[in-house]
């Protein structure tokens, strides 16, 4: 058993007057600073199992447009002529994904989660039939290598 006239006695003043103060601020900032310098350059930051798969469960929890995404197209990167074979015309597939999903996302907020899955838009042609004649249009905003899957 511990002797209690050995224990020291907290100090009272601790978290009002002494973590409050602004050179004990300062100083924690400057321990920071210092740490940030020590770790700014590593390439890969240490970080725990547990950690790593709490933020997997939580992104792959509010990742709705990721998951969508890859429910409903699958990568191809089949070429012809030096092309790519599938195109999506991206107001296609936001508006696929307006009929498909509640609530409402907008077109800046369904192009960050899209380039957030690795999934971006780029300038293009896109070529659609209507009826039996084939139109092309060109500077539209395109995802090229994917295709609806089966």
């Amino acid at each position: 058993m511990k002797d209690p006239t050995k224990e020291k006695k907290a100090d009272p003043k601790i978290k009002n007057e002494k973590c409050s103060s602004s050179e004990w601020r300062n100083e924690f900032i400057l321990m920071l600073i210092d740490k940030y310098e020590e770790i700014r350059g590593m390439s890969n930051i240490p970080k725990s199992k547990r950690v790593e798969d709490k933020t997997n469960e939580y992104i792959d929890k509010v990742n709705k447009i990721g998951s969508w995404w890859h429910s409903m197209f699958e990568k191809d990167e089949t070429l012809e002529y030096g092309k790519h074979k599938y195109i999506l015309q991206s107001r296609t597939v936001y508006n696929m994904y307006k009929t498909d999903n509640i609530p409402y996302v907008s077109e800046s907020k369904f192009k960050y989660w899209m380039d957030f899955n690795n999934v971006s838009a780029e300038k293009g042609i896109f070529k659609e039939k209507i009826g039996d004649e084939e139109i092309e249009r060109k500077g539209v905003m395109v995802y090229k290598g994917w295709k609806l899957r089966n």
